[in-house]
């Protein structure tokens, strides 16, 4: 990145960006493998951190049962 001091010299003087992070949060139930896969192939390298959180009820307030439990074979799989 070069930059002109009174048209005569030519130094440069780049400054490196401070780095930004940048975060995406997603709302997580019942979605398919291939759904998973699509989010992680087209944002990679894009964001920082990326957060799924699964909820204990559906948009309607029923009860429905986690799926991506801490020991359970969906959860090692997503993280």
């Amino acid at each position: 990145y070069f930059v002109y001091q009174n048209y005569d010299s030519n130094t440069t003087t780049y400054k490196g960006r401070k780095r930004r992070r940048v975060f995406m949060g997603s709302l997580i139930a019942d979605d398919s493998w291939h759904t998973l896969a699509t989010i992680a192939m087209e944002t990679y390298g894009i964001y920082t951190v990326v957060a799924f959180v699964e909820s204990n009820r559906t948009q309607t307030g029923i009860p429905r049962k986690s799926r991506f439990v801490k020991g359970t074979l969906d959860h090692k799989l997503l993280v």
